[in-house]
């Protein structure tokens, strides 16, 4: 019994290698068993505190080997004290959470512009609700979000 390959795009809120444990372990495993009955494009971003900027070379080839596309994008407020700092406020004053501001990036929403126009996907696999943002506007297009863990009661 045969199955159509789906084109999926998948956003995540980090490159999950290697895959030691909770939400590494588990996005891995799902991209890497997605990925034998469907085509994936990985669109990531890199917390440097799980993956150092010299090792990401190394963690892209990796995810090659079953992945159609691998992109990699930098979290701009790990790279700065002052955009943290700024993020936390806007938050406050502007009745946001950190947690859906902390990853905005002009450049990956500019690559996600760009790839929803060079290719039709099946379906955007949004890896957190921190990613939401990107994708609230894409009501034409078929969506799942994911959220590893239930953050009311982790506060």
């Amino acid at each position: 019994m045969g199955m159509n390959r789906k084109n999926i795009l998948w956003l995540s809120h980090l490159l999950p290698y290697p895959p030691k444990g909770g939400v590494m372990q588990r996005s891995y495993n799902l991209i890497r068993e997605l990925s034998k009955y469907h085509d994936v494009t990985l669109l990531a971003f890199n917390q440097q505190a799980i993956i150092p900027k010299e090792k990401i070379p190394g963690a892209v080839e990796h995810f090659k080997v079953f992945c159609k596309c691998v992109e990699i994008f930098d979290i701009a407020s790990e790279n700065s004290t002052f955009l943290k700092i700024f993020a936390l406020i806007r938050g406050l004053f502007l009745g946001n959470t950190y947690n859906t501001i902390w990853l905005e990036s002009s450049e990956y929403e500019r690559r996600l512009t760009e790839k929803l126009q060079q290719e039709k996907f099946d379906l955007i696999h949004v890896d957190t609700i921190s990613l939401v943002p990107f994708v609230k506007n894409l009501n034409h297009l078929k969506r799942s979000l994911n959220h590893h863990n239930i953050e009311s009661l982790m506060m």
